[in-house]
């Protein structure tokens, strides 16, 4: 009993730490403590020290070190790469398919175009389709109804578009002012445009803003100049004298391109072989341009 008073009273007996100037003794700060102050303070570091080693050990040095947890990572990394990977070929396969569709509208390619418009019936057949209008029967397939009845809704907003209230960006200009339409928009003789009779000479406007995709000749068609739009909407201009444009150009909409001309084996006189073409099938220009 006397032993263990003795050892309290050593515990609990005060002491006063004094921390003076080295050269004149002056008095700088003291501390008063006890051991079992210090016992209390010096356990509680080393079990703050304990805990924060069992944490490193766990978690970062696991992160860093354990092959099983960067073998998940990089299973993980390799996953994510293959799923970005195989979009990118999706992606790229849509993309081969719809330029050797717009390669081939440009040749002229009456084989193709006439088997891609018997497919693409084929599959709107098979669809239960609401009543059309009479107007609407001019489209080959869905997604020329969808674009025509988007631009026909537009311009039933023309007039308020001419004060302002409207984004005239939205209508597309006649590529040809005050000309003549001498032959019409007809699949079934592989006429995938409008024949635009005019003097020679005029200026042609694109219809859209875009950017020249092709400006080239070609022996049917003359001089031609291609205009990629926004939505997958693509001009084709034939027949021209010369270009105005080249590939890369960006033009607005109403800016000249090129000049009307009669040049190509397949023209029998000054004229403008227009066309539209919308996710790489041909529409009417009719249906979405006043001529």
């Amino acid at each position: 009993m006397k032993a263990n008073s003795t050892l309290w009273t050593r515990l609990t007996e005060r002491y006063l730490l004094v921390i003076r100037n080295e050269d004149n003794f002056a008095e700088k700060t003291s501390f008063n403590f006890t051991y079992a102050k210090l016992l209390v303070i010096t356990t509680a570091i080393l079990i703050v020290l304990f805990l924060a080693s069992i944490f490193v050990s766990n978690f970062l040095v696991t992160k860093w070190l354990n092959p099983p947890t960067k073998e998940a990572q990089t299973t993980r990394r390799l996953i994510e790469l293959s799923a970005t990977v195989d979009s990118l070929q999706n992606a790229i396969v849509a993309r081969d398919e719809y330029l050797l569709r717009i390669q081939k509208t440009i040749q002229g390619d009456n084989d193709f175009l006439k088997a891609g418009s018997q497919d693409t019936s084929e599959v709107s057949t098979k669809k239960t389709k609401p009543p059309v209008k009479p107007a609407d029967l001019k489209a080959t397939n869905p997604i020329d109804a969808e674009f025509r009845s988007e631009f026909e809704s537009a311009s039933k907003a023309q007039t308020a578009a001419e004060t302002g209230s409207v984004n005239t960006d939205m209508f597309l200009f006649s590529p040809l002012r005050g000309a003549i339409i001498s032959d019409k928009f007809n699949p079934k003789t592989n006429h995938w445009g409008v024949d635009l009779v005019s003097k020679k000479g005029e200026p042609i406007h694109s219809v859209l803003n875009g950017t020249v995709i092709l400006a080239s000749w070609t022996q049917d068609s003359g001089n031609i100049i291609a205009i990629q739009h926004s939505n997958q909407l693509i001009s084709i201009y034939k027949h021209n004298s010369s270009l105005l444009k080249k590939v890369g150009d960006f033009v607005k909409a109403g800016e000249s391109v090129a000049i009307l001309g009669n040049s190509g084996e397949l023209t029998s006189g000054p004229h403008l072989h227009f066309e539209l073409w919308s996710k790489g099938n041909p529409v009417n220009p009719e249906d979405f341009i006043a001529f």
